[in-house]
């Protein structure tokens, strides 16, 4: 199945990883009740990809759950994507932070190991 990332937020079946959950993106791309920064899609997505990269967000349990079950579902806001494989991603163009963590895991799962 890969992984799935819903945009069904706190109400999902699956791992929730939106604020304030220990995956949440700290850099918000609207004003809410954590944050008054706003920053750009963009800006927020690189910045989180380098807090996943320097392992400031620890992503561990997310790559064993992967490895022991073949598949994850990520809850989110943002988006209703599958990823089945990490050419089903495009760094430059990630429109979620449940992508920057897909991306982060298959690369741990498939290429690190």
């Amino acid at each position: 199945m890969g992984i799935k990332i819903t945009n069904q937020g706190f109400k999902g079946k699956g791992i929730y990883i939106g604020r304030p959950s220990p995956y949440g993106n700290p850099y918000p791309t609207k004003k809410s009740q954590f944050s008054d920064k706003v920053y750009s899609l963009k800006e927020s997505l690189r910045m989180y990809a380098k807090k996943v990269d320097k392992g400031e967000i620890d992503i561990s349990e997310l790559v064993e759950k992967y490895k022991n079950e073949g598949s994850l579902v990520l809850d989110c806001f943002c988006t209703n994507r599958i990823i089945q494989d990490i050419s089903d991603i495009e760094p430059e163009n990630f429109v979620c932070h449940g992508e920057v963590l897909a991306w982060y895991i298959l690369l741990e799962v498939f290429l690190l190991k």
